[in-house]
């Protein structure tokens, strides 16, 4: 084997091995740059679909610990509801959380709960309902309906950072202690 061959093997070799790295960690190569560049970026997060048993509902103590609440109440009627730590750290939480759906599903009676005066709760015009409370010793929150039985996905910032362990619901039974994404869908399990 001459030297320019054992070259173009040991090239080829660390090119597939490179790829394979790459393509290994979960990357996704954008070759759509200019002629001769590659961009490597990682994929976008999968949201994970998690089941939610309608009629559960949830008790908190306020002022005693972080928490995102998702109840479905069934019939299309939903509630999502606040907590802070703030007896414990001496501070609150700010939330930004926003619900939406697929836009073929309806949503509306958008009520707020426990709000103060400078929390603020919208519905906007595509059916994407946000809230942006300051939370410590209340269960800032609201309710919803939307189509009976259709899903519904929650994006949910905690101190301006995702935080999908703080986000609680109830699934086959059991407490979900935390979600696998934010933002997450959640959809309503039949009983």
């Amino acid at each position: 084997m001459n030297a320019s061959t054992r070259l173009a093997s040991l090239l080829s070799t660390l090119v597939a091995a490179a790829s394979l790295g790459l393509f290994g960690a979960g990357c996704v190569i954008d070759a759509s740059a200019d002629p001769g560049t590659v961009v490597v970026t990682d994929p976008p997060p999968a949201i994970a679909d998690v089941s939610i048993d309608p009629g559960a509902a949830m008790a908190a103590n306020p002022g005693e610990g972080v928490g995102i609440y998702v109840e479905y109440a069934g019939g299309g009627h939903w509630n999502v509801f606040t907590t802070c730590d703030t007896a414990i750290s001496g501070a609150s939480c700010s939330f930004d959380l926003v619900v939406s759906s697929d836009e073929s599903v309806s949503i509306g009676a958008v009520e707020g709960s426990d709000l103060g005066p400078t929390d603020r709760l919208t519905l906007e015009s595509d059916g994407t309902i946000r809230l942006v409370a300051e939370t410590d010793y209340g269960m800032n929150g609201f309710s919803f309906d939307a189509d009976p039985g259709a899903s519904i996905e929650l994006d949910a910032l905690l101190d301006g950072e995702a935080q999908p362990r703080f986000v609680y619901a109830v699934s086959d039974g059991a407490l979900l202690n935390g979600v696998p994404s934010n933002p997450v869908d959640f959809t309503p399990s039949a009983l």
